[in-house]
């Protein structure tokens, strides 16, 4: 997994995240039964987490990444957690007050390490819950410390969904998928991932027609580590590829290449620049004329079209946006790494017990456009009490959606009269009461900004750290802050 792979970080709150994932039992086209776990998106497509409840009469319901780059299962401990930060901004699992809860090999810590980001963690074996279905004897680690990378990411823990020889918790342990069947949950050792712009589902046990057009092409999967392929070419314009080895990876936002490729890809685009990061940008008024990225897989053609390698608008610049097709050194030689913006072109199918990947068109669910999102989401504010840094007494932090589906955590002592926030029609709290996180990183100037609006950081402005209170459009209101603090 390489977490975010443009280091994507927000300030969202964990509350508007969570989704009901209450399993339905159906039959599929293979009359085997499935468990279906919805799926939110977060960022606008940058990452997408299921809600699932953990330990014995839980109440509570965690914020997780499944992540098919990795093997293993943990979320944030209670338990001597040194990560302040991370850990009292999130769902905390207490593994001690879990009657179902067994620990493991107490004599060590595990430590995973992620293309972005690390955690250390104890291992224990408890009960998890997708919606009402009930999971038994699960490997959890209940971290203790998580490295900086994941603060401001709304998730609270990662499940890998790899296979058992990329463990790091225990080698070769039954996967998620193995103990369903074991424990008679489902019928097959498999999933599929369902992903769209705002949200999918991860089908566990089968296929779902539903989700896909046509017949589903299958490929062999190559080794006992890794989700991974062999395509036999691809074509960008009038860039062609050779046979590359592709690592299916849920954890991942982009599509990885090495830098190589990714440079002559762009090429093929006028106007595109590279960003310091390895990521490159493109104009935004070029998607109706770009070429699609064709992979050929088992002698059919995929492909990936400019409405899924397009992205947000980067940097500010709302003329140009971030490409879903990146430059990174991945160690591999020969592989590419297939993230997010591959998988809301194609229902992608794992199946365990043939060792073997496939792929359909994803059918589009207008429900889960972006523009979608942005409707139901728009100008809404959430308000609840927290325990923040500055002050161990409950103070209020208020999110306010703003127009384009972003939202803006503010930390507040006390609501007063504030102007309003452009067309999104909802007061914002006034900027003296605010009390917004400080990032040790930014600047004066920078800081200022965060100040005034709040500690919203914009997805693509983040590499360069960059603090970014509303849209683009929104910009003057920030400058008249600013001139006027001065």
């Amino acid at each position: 997994m390489k977490l975010i792979s443009h280091h994507i970080t927000l300030a969202v709150l964990t509350l508007c995240l969570t989704v009901s994932s209450a399993p339905i039992d159906i039959r599929n086209d293979d009359n085997n039964r499935i468990v279906k776990l919805k799926q939110r998106g977060y960022l606008h497509g940058s990452g997408y987490t299921g809600s699932i409840g953990i330990g014995q009469h839980s109440v509570d319901r965690f914020n997780i990444v499944f992540d098919t780059g990795s093997s293993d299962f943990w979320v944030l401990s209670n338990e001597g957690c040194i990560s302040k930060h991370y850990c009292g901004t999130h769902h905390q699992y207490q593994a001690k007050k879990s009657s179902s809860y067994t620990p493991y090999d107490t004599d060590r810590s595990l430590v995973i390490n992620y293309g972005t980001g690390s955690i250390s963690a104890h291992i224990g074996r408890d009960t998890i819950y997708i919606g009402t279905t009930q999971v038994e004897g699960q490997f959890v680690a209940d971290a203790y410390k998580i490295s900086r990378e994941f603060n401001d990411l709304p998730i609270d823990g990662i499940m890998g969904l790899g296979l058992p020889g990329l463990s790091k918790t225990v080698p070769n342990k039954p996967t998620l998928v193995e103990n369903m069947v074991n424990q008679g949950l489902i019928d097959r050792i498999m999933f599929s991932v369902y992903t769209q712009p705002a949200g999918g589902e991860i089908d566990f046990g089968g296929t779902d027609p539903a989700n896909y057009e046509g017949s589903i092409t299958y490929a062999p999967v190559i080794g006992d580590l890794y989700w991974q392929i062999e395509m036999s070419r691809a074509s960008f314009g009038n860039y062609s590829i050779e046979s590359r080895y592709l690592i299916m990876d849920t954890g991942t936002t982009l599509l990885l290449v090495s830098s190589k490729e990714a440079e002559k890809m762009h090429e093929q685009i006028e106007g595109s620049r590279k960003n310091d990061d390895g990521t490159y940008s493109i104009p935004c008024n070029s998607r109706g004329t770009l070429p699609d990225l064709v992979i050929q897989i088992e002698g059919q053609k995929l492909s990936v079209s400019p409405n899924d390698y397009v992205l947000l608008p980067s940097d500010g610049d709302s003329s140009m946006c971030l490409s879903g097709i990146s430059g990174q050194n991945t160690n591999k030689h020969n592989h590419w790494i297939m993230g997010d913006v591959f998988f809301k072109a194609y229902y992608t199918v794992f199946d365990q017990e043939n060792m073997k990947i496939g792929f359909a068109t994803a059918r589009t669910d207008p429900r889960l456009a972006m523009e979608a999102y942005d409707k139901n989401w728009m100008a809404q504010r959430l308000t609840y009490r927290r325990r923040c840094s500055y002050n161990t007494r409950s103070n209020r932090v208020r999110a306010v959606k703003t127009p384009g589906g972003k939202l803006v955590v503010q930390y507040e002592k006390k609501p007063v009269k504030a102007p309003r926030c452009g067309d999104c029609g909802e007061t914002l709290a006034g900027i003296k009461a605010l009390r917004p996180r400080e990032f040790a990183t930014v600047s004066k100037t920078q800081k200022n900004v965060s100040r005034a609006y709040g500690g919203s950081r914009c997805a693509h402005c983040v590499r360069n750290r960059i603090v970014r209170a509303f849209l683009i459009e929104e910009q003057k209101i920030v400058k008249k802050v600013l001139k006027a603090q001065k």
